[in-house]
């Protein structure tokens, strides 16, 4: 048969799907009757974050981009109860208040902090910076792409070191083209590049080839 990436996702998703994996779904519907944009991550991108989470035992978490949540409720799921936080940063204020809904729904009656900072990522970055005591386990970029170079940049700092840094679309957006001058290409050589790092591209099947770095902090 011809090689289909949707189809290979969706059966790694029906492979390893759980009980309550349906709250997702729900999840989903909730962004698109909010007429979200249909952008999130897939079910098996949203497994392989939350099993990275529990691999390092990460207790506190921030996302870059949260759009309607669909990533945040796998992150939060992850974190455990009484001790976990996740910080999610949002420049859309309708995508918050949609992904603040969507945190709710996964978590149910476990005790997970969260919060969503709308405003320009940049910007609350520099902020948190100037506050931040506990450094982050991980964090998850998936936001504008020609704001990932300025976003690793300002995220590396605050971060433990054995830390995990995950980029979504980094085998897209014209990186396989050879189009050295998008903004993944720069991001591409931006991670590579960076000594505090250690990283590793990894192919994601979605609606085509694509990929997410994953970067070690040394």
């Amino acid at each position: 048969m011809p090689f289909d990436p949707p189809f290979v996702d969706a059966k790694m998703s029906e492979l390893l799907r759980l009980p309550d994996d349906s709250v997702f779904a729900q999840i989903q519907h909730l962004a698109k009757e909010a007429g979200l944009p249909e952008i999130s991550i897939s079910e098996s991108q949203g497994k392989l974050l939350h099993v990275l989470i529990r691999a390092i035992g990460a207790k506190r978490v921030l996302e870059i981009g949260a759009l309607g949540g669909y990533s945040g409720a796998w992150i939060a799921t992850a974190l455990p109860d009484g001790e976990g936080e996740f910080i999610s940063l949002e420049l859309d204020s309708k995508h918050a208040a949609v992904a603040e809904q969507a945190y709710r729904l996964a978590l149910g009656e476990r005790n997970v902090r969260t919060k969503v900072i709308v405003g320009s990522a940049a910007n609350t970055l520099r902020s948190i910076a100037l506050t931040n005591t506990v450094p982050f386990d991980f964090v998850f970029i998936d936001a504008d792409k020609e704001g990932y170079v300025q976003y690793l940049e300002l995220a590396v700092p605050l971060m433990r070191k054995g830390g995990l840094i995950v980029a979504d679309n980094t085998l897209s957006h014209g990186f396989l083209n050879g189009e050295a001058s998008s903004p993944i290409s720069k991001f591409n050589s931006a991670v590579a590049a960076d000594q505090r790092l250690l990283t590793a591209l990894v192919p994601i099947m979605k609606h085509g080839l694509d990929g997410m770095s994953l970067s070690i902090v040394l």
